[in-house]
This record gives structure tokens, sequence and C-alpha cells, in this order.
């Protein structure tokens, strides 16, 4: 006598699969209807901290930048979770080349209006294009529970003439910065931050104090030659 098989079929396996589906309380988790605030704490948590915005690499390597996957599932995570994103992490504008110039200003551009920063900005690349002068410039945006908002530090350098230029380039981002604060008064005892335009203004003033800042447009060439007027020939 042949053996009797005790193992279901696909059909009994399938009805069990879908009775088993339907005693199991189901609950649909609906991000979006949760408040504003607790969607940005769960951002915060799905978005890493390192390695930091470089934005030299950008095109180059774009696997340096790890997008959370939360801000692929729609174009409002997308939105609110890059927001949370480039917010919280150190950002690197390069000063290397007239390229890595280009991309820096591209990046703050398309970075969003409405964006603003609350970790560090480092500033960084060579003094005057062509030369090999160092400079390494860092804005950090701190903390109300440590006394400061902001603090503009620099790497020291060798060269007399170098330090001069960096140690007065400090202090007009330390300046621009102080004007701001004094500003608005909402600031004050609260997280520093700073939105695009104001990084923006403080790229520029890296611009020219390194010899990075565009050249001014030449000047349309005058024409020479006298008005069609004077050149008809006149017929007695």
């Amino acid at each position: 006598m042949a053996p009797v098989s005790t193992s279901p079929t696909d059909t009994e396996v399938m009805k069990m699969t879908i009775q088993t589906q339907n005693n199991i309380d189901c609950h649909e988790f609906r991000l979006m209807d949760l408040p504003a605030e607790l969607r940005e704490q769960i951002y915060c948590h799905a978005s890493a901290l390192f390695p930091p915005i470089d934005t030299a690499s950008i095109r180059n390597t774009p696997d340096t930048i790890h997008i959370p996957a939360i801000a692929q599932l729609s174009k409002q995570t997308r939105q609110e979770a890059l927001a949370v994103f480039y917010r919280n992490r150190e950002v690197q504008l390069s000063l290397h080349c007239y390229r890595n110039v280009e991309r820096s200003i591209a990046w703050l551009i398309n970075w969003g209006d409405d964006a603003h920063l609350t970790n560090s900005i480092v500033f960084s690349g060579l003094m005057k294009p062509g030369l090999g002068n160092i400079f390494h410039l860092t804005l950090n945006c701190l903390r109300k529970d440590s006394g400061m908002q902001y603090r503009v530090s620099r790497r020291p350098h060798a060269d007399p003439r170098s330090e001069k230029t960096f140690r007065e380039l400090e202090e007009k981002i330390s300046a621009y910065i102080n004007k701001k604060v004094e500003s608005d008064q909402t600031l004050q005892g609260e997280v520093g931050k700073l939105t695009k335009s104001e990084i923006l203004d403080i790229f520029d003033l890296v611009q020219r104090d390194t010899g990075w800042h565009p050249p001014a447009a030449p000047e349309p060439r005058r024409c020479l030659l006298p008005p069609s007027s004077k050149r008809q020939r006149r017929f007695s």
C-alpha cells in the first residue's frame, strides 16, 4: 500500500495563507496624517549626519551623498525629508577652481527658498586663483544652551600676508553674523541658523577676499566708423 502524503497541497496552503491574513489586524500607517513636528522627528532619525556634503564632488561621485530612502516615497516627503537632511549636515563649499565655485553657487541656488542650515558650513580652497596658499574657514551654528549662536573659526597660516587676509575675512563674517542677530530680535536666544540668501552673502564675501570673485564683463567695443549720413556721397 502506497504511503499517504500528509503535506498540504498548494491549494490548501493558499487557503491557509488567506485565512491567516484575514485573522491578522492590519493597520495602514499613514505618515502624512501625523503632525508636522512628529514627521520632522522621523526625518531626523532617518537621516544620517555623516558624511558631510561636499559640493565639489556632487557631480563626480553622487554616491557620497546618501539621500535617505524616506525622501523617495512621494514629492511631499522628498521636500520635507531633504529639508531636514540638508539642514542637519555639514556643508563643505570648495573654492579650489572656478568649476568648484560654480558648483557651490549652483547648489546653494537650487537648495530651496525656505531651506536653512543649523549645522556648520566650511569654506576651503586656494587663496587667489593659481596660488598655493590654502585657506580653511568654518562657520558653526550652535545650540541655544551653549551661550552662543554662531562661531567663526579658521586655520592659522604661516604666511603673514595671508594670515592678515584670513583674519580680516573672519572679522567680516563675524560682523555680518552679529548684524543679522541684532537686526532680528526673534533670533536672540534661539538656535543659530542660516538661510540660503545669508549663506550666499557670506560666500560672496569669501569670493571677494580670496580672489575668486568673477571678473567684470568687458565693455562692448565702440564703433569708430563715422555715421552713415557722413559717409554718403554728395552728387552735384
